[in-house]
């Protein structure tokens, strides 16, 4: 019996071979781009979305920390403020009262010829004190007028009442001559003045906030 000749194995090209390496090669760029580039790209995005947004809140919190210094100077200064004024004017009713005596005996014991008006006007609240404002009409010789004066500075500078150091200042002071020039006798001379003192009252003013 013959035997049976094998059949002739046909070679396959490498034309073939390089087209399906490529394909094959081209599917791993593909699935590694998805896999791994894609996802790294989108975690890069977000690492730079995230730094983005650090950076402005680290502005934001430098932003805020210029505006806290510059409120703590205020407020700062402002406390320096009200430790003068308490140290140096009346906080009470008995204090405000005991200067505004001694302001009176100064008028009475002064060399002015003729009061026509010396009167306190009330009080003028402004911010943490309140003016005590004083209208005086007098006439007096010029000196006398000027030693009066001197003598209402000088309760700023050292006078105290109720243990506490007082200020007082002259406003809208008006002087005119009485007596006519050529005269003699010594010369006169009209004044119209507002004498200002000043009361404490930002512990009063904090306590009603509070309630």
């Amino acid at each position: 019996m013959a035997k049976e000749q094998p059949k002739n194995v046909q070679s396959v090209p490498v034309q073939a071979l390089y087209v399906v390496s490529v394909v094959i090669i081209i599917l791993a760029i593909c699935i590694g781009y998805l896999v791994i580039y894609e996802p790294a790209e989108a975690d890069l995005q977000i690492s730079r979305m995230s730094l983005t947004s650090s950076a402005q809140e680290l502005e934001d919190l430098r932003a805020k920390e210029l505006e806290y210094n510059a409120y703590r100077k205020d407020y700062e200064r402002l406390q320096a403020r009200l430790a003068i004024l308490q140290d140096k004017i009346p906080s009470t009713a008995n204090e405000l009262n005991h200067f505004l005596d001694s302001v009176n005996q100064r008028a009475r014991s002064s060399r002015i010829t003729n009061w026509t008006l010396f009167k306190q006007e009330g009080t003028i609240p402004d911010g943490e004190i309140s003016r005590i404002p004083i209208r005086m009409e007098f006439t007096a010789a010029y000196d006398a007028a000027l030693q009066f004066f001197w003598d209402l500075s000088s309760m700023g500078d050292g006078g105290r009442g109720g243990n506490r150091e007082q200020l007082i200042n002259i406003n809208d002071i008006s002087m005119t001559r009485e007596n006519a020039r050529g005269d003699a006798s010594e010369p006169l001379v009209k004044v119209i003045c507002v004498a200002e003192t000043y009361l404490y009252t930002g512990k009063a003013n904090q306590a009603a906030q509070q309630k």
